[in-house]
């Protein structure tokens, strides 16, 4: 019982600071600076310039990824269970966008 509970808080607590960390109105969101190198934009999201076009590498799949290796290799702090219901509830909250699935501009 302690490891879901643990897995459900740890899925809430990402949920909300994916929320106010990707959400366009929200305060947090707007004063992250842009961080960019030649093409690539790594913050407030990931967006690569290729060839005139834009790939954006949503947090969801991103999240999608290390999740995935946290739970086929397990190594380090990808192996607790907080960390896995942390991933899980940043996954949910980017799918809630409406764009979720658009990846190419």
């Amino acid at each position: 019982m302690p490891t879901f509970f643990i897995f459900t808080l740890s899925g809430i607590l990402g949920f909300v600071i994916f929320y106010f960390l990707s959400h366009p109105n929200s305060r947090i969101n707007k004063r992250l600076p842009e961080v960019k190198v030649k093409s690539m934009q790594f913050v407030p999201c990931i967006k690569v310039r290729v060839r005139g076009k834009i790939i954006h590498v949503h947090h969801w799949l991103f999240l999608s990824i290390l999740f995935v290796v946290s739970i086929t290799f397990g190594v380090g702090i990808l192996d607790t269970i907080f960390s896995k219901g942390f991933l899980l509830g940043g996954i949910v909250q980017g799918l809630r966008f409406p764009d979720w699935k658009k990846i190419y501009d």
